[in-house]
């Protein structure tokens, strides 16, 4: 199985130009489908082809765990990008789930985080269908370690980060690929510590709103939107804002939820089902007005294409059904000349929306022109191994990667809630009279 990737939000872009590929490593594999996104799954496709190697798909098949000699080789590539002075990026378990919940998991997953913690010019990337598992696969690791080696470097390690002092060259992401996943997965990724945490919007099936802002006054993650003609920026769930907001002092909403990045890209493979643009250029948008970087990977099976005499002569494929103009709507479509080539046909009552069939590398990655390659500053600046600035709590002091002071003051550890507020310091909302004349 090769080390590199080509996966292009794995890649490390010098200030030079030089594109440095990132690291693959799968310490088991195989997995089970647990929502939309997985329908098409492209690795259990491939573990078809051999089972004993590429791992199984479904609640009862078999994990294959990595042989020895393959767990060694991280640690030679975190030698040479500390050799070099550059940080290096690994995308973890690119065929199976490092929190698929399985007990026959417990001991390769312990296994993995010290690994990562003994790697520390490795950027690892966690993506996970199961962001409610990370927290008990966490205190399970704890429990594992024994209280007896607590005073080791894996159970400080651990504990810290159980702690809410996150390992800073891990980066935790979860899969959102439609408005349902994004309300169930976001707020459960956010309440695990972290020192990068990120989406995964692929294969993007819908339109998603992301709750990319913290109010300071209805207290919740919420979508922000512009008010006074844009010269203010107001809650989109309790509508206050500077000029509408009485009864206190206005306090304006943080822009910055906890999320650092967000990765947007459509499906590939013969069963593809297409994106529509203005889902990946509604998203562009949100992380442009909230400062969240923005990568989009790929168009996937279907790209933009002109609406010509071109396409009017050839065999239409697909209609969009019940999405207008804007890609508001009902995300499916139907399927009239079968699974081969063809267009895809959108209208609305602005115009009309044009996909052609033309396979993931001829459709490219170009969103209105250009591309777009944000990615998120690592943690561990990259060649001088600084950390970067980090935000702090306005009431308790404590920053975004050293909660210990709310651990001493509550028994508990808090989540990081924004970047000027902890979770241990959220203030409860008033309680609203009731009004009985209304009561049911």
């Amino acid at each position: 199985m090769a080390d590199l990737t080509t996966i292009e939000w794995t890649a490390t872009r010098r200030p030079d130009g030089t594109v440095l590929p990132g690291y693959s490593f799968n310490p088991w594999r195989g997995c089970q489908k647990v929502s939309p996104g997985c329908k098409f799954c492209y690795a259990e496709v491939q573990s078809k082809r051999n089972p004993s190697v590429l791992g199984e798909w479904g609640p009862g098949s078999a994990r294959v765990i990595a042989a020895h000699k393959y767990w060694l080789k991280p640690e030679r590539w975190n030698a040479e990008a500390q050799v070099a002075g550059i940080r290096r990026k690994v995308f973890c378990a690119s065929i199976a789930d490092v929190f698929e919940d399985r007990p026959d998991l417990h001991a390769p997953r312990l296994q993995l985080f010290d690994l990562v913690r003994r790697t520390p010019w490795l950027d690892w990337l966690f993506v996970t269908k199961r962001p409610e598992n990370i927290l008990p696969a966490l205190d399970h690791a704890i429990e594992a370690v024994g209280a007896e080696m607590v005073s080791t470097e894996l159970g400080s390690w651990l504990l810290s980060w159980r702690r809410g002092c996150p390992p800073t060259n891990l980066w935790l992401g979860t899969s959102v690929e439609n408005q349902d996943m994004a309300n169930e997965r976001i707020p459960q990724l956010l309440a695990v510590p972290a020192a990068i945490r990120f989406l995964s919007c692929e294969p993007l099936l819908g339109p998603v709103d992301l709750p990319l802002a913290y109010c300071n006054n209805c207290f919740a993650f919420t979508k922000t939107r512009e008010v006074n003609s844009g010269k203010d920026w107001g809650c989109a769930s309790c509508g206050t804002y500077k000029g509408s907001y009485k009864g206190r002092a206005w306090k304006p909403p943080t822009k910055h939820c906890g999320i650092d990045w967000v990765i947007v890209g459509g499906e590939s493979g013969a069963h593809a089902r297409p994106m529509h643009p203005a889902w990946a250029r509604s998203l562009r948008e949100q992380c442009q007005a909230a400062g969240v970087a923005y990568f989009f990977k790929q168009w996937g099976e279907w790209g933009p294409a002109a609406y010509n005499s071109e396409c009017m002569t050839r065999r239409l494929c697909a209609n969009w059904v019940g999405v207008d103009v804007a890609g508001v709507g009902l995300p499916s479509f139907r399927d009239d000349a079968g699974e081969g080539g063809g267009w895809f046909i959108q209208a609305g009552s602005g115009g009309s929306t044009v996909l052609a069939r033309y396979g993931k590398h001829a459709a490219g990655r170009l969103l209105d022109g250009r591309e777009y390659n944000q990615t998120p500053e690592s943690p561990m600046e990259s060649e001088k191994g600084e950390e970067r600035p980090t935000g702090r709590c306005s009431s308790c002091g404590c920053t975004e990667l050293d909660c210990s002071g709310c651990v001493e003051r509550t028994d508990e550890p808090c989540s990081w809630a924004g970047p000027n507020l902890c979770s241990a310091c959220v203030p409860k909302p008033p309680k609203r009279r009731r009004n009985n004349l209304l009561a049911s």
